[in-house]
């Protein structure tokens, strides 16, 4: 089997339902499984999940211990080749992205497309390097990632936003596992995740991965100039108010640079007054 399609939700039902028609809607590909991971809600998703169980090859609803635990459950009953993580809320863009994607052969370890929020189309870099992985990250939604990668390490459930970052960063910088971009437009995302509306606790997550990962001096490098340069000279609302806009991504870092360049001169001038 080439794709497991993992869906996790909690007490989103219109959301698993336009997630579960995005999938099921897909033409011209059924080399897939859907498997769908419930945290026991108490909203009706259950019933939208029976509703559609004919189409649904894996399902359980029971509490579990957040959305990387029930990431984890996914991959443990998978059989695809590839995983890809379209959670409750999230769609697909069109009923061919599979098609589009798969239409040849793919062997990479990672293979990301682009995502959209709201009307605006996110693409995904070319190649992958430190740099793009310390400032932001691959959306899940729009990323097929191989079984094979999970092969003893999961995700870390001891963090709460950042477990599918950790992974890809170690993947992808630590190990070097192949990458490939695809120019397929992949999902729609939906707003309002954790790894949106809580920055700064994702900052701190990401911070206490890496220092766990990093040697010393390695990390030392990384806090200074990426932390230091991009985030400090910003006032917080500031730095949310641009992360919420664009979403990650290159356009993001440009405008934290923008927003320093004018704090700058605007600190030029005010010197200048005084003087």
């Amino acid at each position: 089997m080439k794709l497991s399609i993992i869906t996790v939700n909690f007490n989103h039902r219109e959301g698993l339902r336009n997630t579960i028609n995005s999938v099921i809607s897909q033409k011209d590909f059924d080399d897939y499984e859907f498997i769908v991971i419930d945290g026991g809600s108490t909203d009706g998703s259950k019933d939208v999940i029976m509703e559609n169980a004919n189409r649904i090859t894996y399902w359980v609803s029971e509490k579990d211990g957040g959305i990387y635990n029930g990431m984890n459950k996914g991959i443990k009953v998978a059989n695809g080749e590839y995983l890809i993580f379209m959670n409750s809320g999230d769609t697909f863009y069109n009923d061919h992205v599979l098609a589009d994607v798969f239409c040849q052969d793919r062997e990479a370890d990672i293979i990301t497309g682009n995502h959209v929020v709201n009307t605006n189309v996110h693409s995904s870099p070319e190649e992958i390097t430190g740099s793009y992985m310390f400032t932001t990250t691959l959306f899940h939604q729009a990323t097929f990632i191989k079984a094979s990668n999970f092969k003893g390490q999961l995700y870390d459930e001891r963090y709460k936003i950042v477990a599918d970052w950790a992974h890809l960063f170690r993947r992808l910088i630590i190990e070097n596992a192949s990458y490939q971009h695809v120019n397929v437009v992949v999902c729609r995302c939906e707003e309002g995740g954790l790894s949106q509306t809580h920055w700064q606790d994702v900052l701190r997550e990401r911070q206490d991965y890496l220092k766990t990962i990093l040697p010393e001096r390695i990390y030392n490098d990384y806090n200074k100039h990426f932390m230091e340069t991009q985030f400090s000279k910003c006032p917080k609302d500031i730095i949310e108010g641009i992360q919420q806009i664009c979403n990650g991504g290159k356009m993001e870092k440009v405008l934290r640079q923008f927003m320093e360049l004018l704090l700058r001169i605007k600190g030029a001038f005010s010197k200048k007054d005084r003087n």
